[in-house]
């Protein structure tokens, strides 16, 4: 049991660290349609993903069609729709939230707003008659 765990982490370990061609691609892709310097490119120069992350690139920058789109799989449109539901649920929750001030505490806060403004106007004429 030990080793059949040992192994998917080890497929696991693998598939995070070596990212496939079509991922450096798409990484390329979508950097260049974020205006991303060319230079940018985080592979070493002359290797397979450093070409393919160019290559991507440069399709980005002449917006060409994605050769490589994983937004129509089933994966991605459940996560895009739980994404949703969370935003929705938020949205929901900071209505739900929001506090209500009374009418006295607005009315307080426009004494304070309006006293502010005459201790600023009082303040401005002051340093103008200082001037004069």
């Amino acid at each position: 049991m030990l080793e059949q765990n040992a192994l998917s982490y080890a497929k696991l370990k693998l598939n995070v660290d070596v990212p496939d061609l079509d991922e450096n691609w798409l990484d390329g892709y979508e950097s260049a349609q974020h205006e991303t310097p060319e230079e940018s490119n985080p592979y070493q120069v002359g290797s397979a993903e450093y070409q393919q992350w160019n290559e991507g690139w440069w399709a980005g920058f002449f917006n060409e069609e994605k050769l490589f789109d994983w937004c129509d799989t089933p994966v991605a449109t459940n996560v895009d729709m739980i994404i949703n539901r969370i935003q929705q649920a938020a949205a929901a929750k900071e209505i739900a939230y929001t506090p209500k001030l009374s009418r006295t505490k607005v009315i307080i806060s426009h004494i304070v707003q309006a006293t502010a403004a005459v201790m600023a106007f009082g303040i401005c004429y002051q340093f103008a008659d200082l001037l004069a």
